[in-house]
């Protein structure tokens, strides 16, 4: 599972979006402090949707699943999707 996660993460560029240890420290520990990140996860890629660049708000994707964070204006129900909860073959097919 984690070599097809890091397989599809690895076409993806962007300026908010950090990869395996391209990830910097703060932005990392300012997503798993405020992000539902579960502490025996491995956050693997980061996006930072905030304006200064702290990651306090975006998503961290990790091996056990998707933690996001919206800002103070978008009501959230949910902050985690586990990969079971996800279709690998709808990943494979996109």
């Amino acid at each position: 599972m984690e070599s097809l996660i890091v397989s599809e993460l690895s076409k993806f560029k962007s300026s908010d979006f950090y990869f395996s240890d391209k990830i910097p420290t703060e932005k990392l520990r300012n997503a798993i402090s405020h992000y539902p990140v579960d502490k025996t996860d491995k956050v693997i890629a980061l996006v930072d949707s905030t304006v200064f660049g702290s990651a306090k708000n975006g998503m961290a994707i990790g091996l056990k699943g998707l933690y996001w964070k919206n800002d103070w204006t978008t009501e959230t129900i949910k902050n985690f999707i586990s990969w079971d909860e996800i279709s690998i073959t709808y990943l494979k097919s996109h």
